[in-house]
């Protein structure tokens, strides 16, 4: 068991890290924006699951061997670039997700949260802060590692549905005002799938 103040400190670690700008929150933004309320929250859960899988493979080690392999890392960042910008550009081709008929049914919901699923855990970045955060408030003297990893695994993931749900319903809102306008909406549209696309290429860019 992680101790009561090491909990209290990445309780709080966790909440300014979920709050901080990232292509994560970006992205749900994006779709709450652009898509409503539903996707917003699909999002969310795609990110949410997306945590317990990065806590899985910094608890047995995955992560230290892509942190390791110059070749792993980067082809699992080109995959996860190329996969961004592919998202992108459906948000400028296809139009019929973004009609408000089209908005909440299942079949586009469950698209989202594979998409976010997928998109976050093909980010080797996070699968790296994974393998330097939570190492830091495990302690090997008090036994089942494992269990100190599931710990703050969920309490990470609690946070960021939190934190992820209130931003994604915020952009929502505003969406919502905004999408009475046909050529707002199709601005937004575009922003969206521009925002995606910039992500990817930040992705390949960026060396840290």
């Amino acid at each position: 068991m992680v101790s009561w103040e090491s909990l209290v400190f990445f309780t709080g670690a966790s909440l300014l890290l979920a709050a901080t700008p990232g292509p994560d929150i970006l992205y749900v933004l994006t779709r709450g924006l652009a898509q409503g309320r539903r996707a917003a929250i699909a999002a969310t859960l795609g990110f949410v699951c997306c945590t317990m899988v990065h806590t899985s493979f910094a608890m047995i080690g995955l992560s230290a061997l892509i942190k390791a392999s110059v070749t792993g890392f980067l082809i699992l960042k080109i995959v996860g670039a190329i996969y961004l910008i592919y998202l992108g550009i459906r948000m400028f081709i296809d139009k019929a997700s973004f009609e408000l008929s089209n908005q909440g049914k299942p079949s586009e919901i469950k698209r989202i949260f594979l998409q976010s699923f997928f998109a976050g855990s093909l980010n080797p970045k996070v699968a790296i802060f994974f393998l330097a955060f939570l190492p830091q408030f495990i302690s090997a003297d008090r036994g089942m590692v494992w269990m100190q990893f599931l710990e703050l695994g969920i309490i990470f993931m609690i946070v960021t549905l939190i934190m992820f749900t209130l931003a994604g319903l915020c952009a929502a809102q505003i969406g919502s005002i905004l999408k009475r306008n046909r050529k707002i909406a199709s601005g937004m549209r575009f922003g969206a799938g521009s925002i995606l696309c910039s992500l990817g290429i930040g992705l390949v860019l960026n060396d840290s």
